[in-house]
C-alpha cells in the first residue's frame, strides 16, 4: 500500500497535478522522502 501511494505522489510531483489535464510546472521543490537524521541520545 505505501509503494503504491508512493509511486502516486511520484506521479502527481512529475506532472505537477493530482488531476487530468496539461503537465503544470511545480511552485516549489518537494521531496517524497526524508533524510535520516541520527537519533537523539
Amino acid at each position: 500500500m505505501v509503494a503504491k501511494l508512493t509511486r502516486l505522489l511520484e506521479d502527481y510531483l512529475a506532472h505537477g497535478r493530482s488531476t487530468p489535464g496539461a503537465k503544470q510546472p511545480n511552485d516549489v521543490n518537494l521531496a517524497i522522502t526524508k533524510k535520516s537524521s541520527p537519533a537523539p541520545k
